[in-house]
């Protein structure tokens, strides 16, 4: 029996705990239904010099630190993974391999075509031998809050 308010006699879960873990649940699984939980955007180019512009704010998988975010508009699709409260890493989206573009998968990337897996870090770590994502220079202004690609 459960008295709805204490801790579950059969698991020793309370209410609030199973409510906390079930909407987390929840969540997790609308994020996936709706894809691939990366929200991605669209790249601003400083017309003057051709290089990317990533305002963080408008990626709010970016938010905190862990997020990843795909972004379009420039020479190349991006990963961004946000590091540290002012670091990122930038990667190339295309696997190295034939130049698909990797999704998220578990803690890193995965290429549809060939099965190539990476880290967040860009590292090769399984699935069809190829080199690792390639690294795109990148620096943070954190005043503007602009990620500069390139």
């Amino acid at each position: 029996m459960c008295d709805c308010e204490g801790a579950c006699q059969s698991t020793g879960v309370s209410r609030r705990a199973f409510l906390e873990r079930s909407s987390a649940a929840a969540l997790g699984a609308l994020l996936v239904g709706c894809g691939d939980g990366v929200l991605g955007g669209t790249l601003g180019v400083d017309p003057a010099t051709g290089v990317s512009l990533v305002t963080v704010s408008r990626f709010p998988t970016l938010a905190a630190v862990g997020g990843v975010a795909f972004a379009s508009g420039g020479s190349v699709p991006l990963i961004i993974v946000r590091t540290g409260e002012e670091a990122f890493d930038v990667f190339n989206r295309r696997c190295t391999h034939r130049g698909t573009q990797v999704n998220v998968s578990g803690a890193g990337f995965r290429c549809p075509n060939h099965g190539a897996q990476y880290s967040l870090t860009g590292k090769w770590t399984g699935g069809l031998r190829t080199g690792d994502l390639k690294r795109i220079a990148a620096s943070f202004d954190a005043t503007t809050g602009v990620l500069t690609v390139g």
